[in-house]
């Protein structure tokens, strides 16, 4: 990898790791302050408009790498198809919130609903110009524009913690933050626009952007769902503790698998047409993906307690066992990410499209199910799903790029042999020798970090192996 390219990946690192720090910041203040009751509530409203938006077309956006001949028109074209989409999604759903259809509706659940409601056509306006940097690979500008905006919003959201607003400084902060993320990419592609708006490219890229955008919404409603439907069957109260869980998987997720997404979709665009070129692009993807999200979710899955006690007090400490459940789940999504890219770039989006359809048909209904039961049932069926998407997208690519699936595999050897190892010793040895929780993570953190570092670096390097038959380790 270049080294314009590894500067680039830094500075991508560095747009998606502050403004969810910053949210998370908020969050974690007021899940200190809130019941589960209240903070469920939220999260049921945010839930519904995330279900609301996963119906704008964002296939269009994918469709900005896509078609490489794209230019000002046709930035300008998609820009105001999703902006306008996200304006009409957002009036409709408060006109029918304002009808008060819904047993679980308050007064508190209406006006947070409005308030963030505000951020959808924010979101689908500057998602778009975040697939035009991208395209261009300006992620010096993402990083830089980003973080500038996410400072700002910053102050904005101290200022109402200071002045007592509480459970409001969380539902402010997500459109607040999405106003400013709005601001600070407008200022780098705004050469790149212009004010026309051509229906026909609408048109002549349908079947494109139509499966693209089904294939998003089907796995946003999936993804949403079971905050809705632990919200209305199960109890605002334990909704709050499952996404306190989710949310802090969430803050781990976007930031680094989002990160190697962004990278991978212009990345593997550009080895489309060359089937061998293809094959190891995908590899070296999933590579990367595996070396940077592996080991902190596995790291949080042993560490999960101390980190909720320490982060949220132990009245969240119940969180800490469904956070594990995501810890697993999210290292298959990290992987149908990729999965799901190389599909995109082989025009394979129809039959992912199909079977898609055909999960979700299956899991919708069980989790609705699980769901009359208990919580637990809910995450099983959430881990299930997860690991099925992760097999059927990979068994997909195989058969499209004519590998087998233990060779399109075979690079995360390495990583799961360091994590093995690094895990083993981590579970068996005392690596929190402090009496203070926040010296005992960073420590263990430390030890863990580099003892997988290294280990990964021997096992890729071919410096070590393991032979499972044999059971035993060789050094080379």
């Amino acid at each position: 990898m270049s080294k314009s390219s590894i500067s680039g990946m830094l500075w991508l690192f560095s747009s998606k790791l502050f403004p969810p720090i910053i949210n998370f910041a908020v969050f974690t203040y007021t899940a200190r302050i809130l019941a589960p009751e209240d903070f469920g509530l939220v999260a049921l409203a945010l839930s519904i408009i995330y279900i609301i938006s996963s119906f704008l077309p964002s296939g269009w956006q994918s469709a900005i790498v896509k078609y490489q001949e794209f230019g000002k028109r046709e930035f300008s074209t998609i820009l105001a198809f999703l902006s306008l989409s996200g304006l009409a999604f957002a009036l409709i759903a408060c006109f029918v919130i304002s009808l008060n259809l819904f047993s679980f509706q308050s007064q508190v659940f209406n006006l947070a609903f409005y308030l963030m409601a505000i951020k959808m056509p924010f979101d689908a306006a500057g998602h778009t110009l975040t697939f035009m940097l991208v395209r261009e690979q300006k992620y010096k500008a993402l990083g830089y524009r980003t973080i500038l905006g996410a400072i700002v919003s910053a102050v904005t959201i101290l200022s109402l913690l200071y002045f007592d607003f509480n459970i409001w400084a969380l539902v402010l902060s997500q459109t607040i933050i999405s106003i400013f993320n709005l601001v600070a990419v407008y200022i780098p592609t705004r050469k790149m626009l212009g004010w026309s708006f051509r229906w026909s490219l609408i048109k002549e890229t349908w079947e494109f952007g139509l499966y693209n955008t089904l294939i998003t919404t089907v796995e946003s409603i999936s993804t949403h769902f079971e905050s809705f439907v632990i919200g209305s069957n199960i109890g605002k109260y334990d909704l709050g503790f499952f996404n306190i869980a989710k949310r802090l998987s969430n803050i781990i997720n976007d930031i680094l698998t989002g990160t190697s997404y962004d990278m991978s979709l212009p990345y593997l665009s550009n080895s489309q047409n060359d089937q061998q070129s293809l094959q190891r692009a995908i590899r070296q993807a999933l590579f990367i993906t595996g070396a940077i999200t592996s080991p902190l979710f596995v790291y949080g899955f042993i560490y999960s307690e101390t980190i909720f006690n320490f982060l949220f007090s132990e009245k969240w400490i119940t969180s800490a066992g469904y956070f594990q459940f995501f810890c697993i789940a999210f290292l298959f999504i990290s992987y149908s990410m990729i999965n799901k890219t190389a599909i995109i770039v082989t025009n394979r989006s129809r039959l992912w499209f199909r079977v898609q359809m055909i999960i979700a048909a299956i899991y919708l209904p069980t989790l609705y199910f699980a769901s009359t039961i208990n919580i637990h049932a809910v995450l099983w069926s959430f881990l299930g799903v997860n690991a099925l998407y992760f097999f059927t997208s990979t068994y997909l690519v195989t058969s499209e790029i004519k590998t087998s699936f233990y060779r399109y595999l075979k690079s995360l050897w390495p990583i799961y042999s360091a994590l093995g190892i690094t895990a083993f010793a981590a579970i068996h040895l005392p690596l929190m020798p402090f009496n203070n929780e926040f010296f005992n993570l960073c420590f263990s953190a430390i030890l863990f970090l580099s003892c997988y570092v290294v280990l990964l670096l021997l096992f890729s390097r071919h410096f070590l192996s393991i032979d499972l038959s044999n059971k035993k380790i060789t050094f080379r």
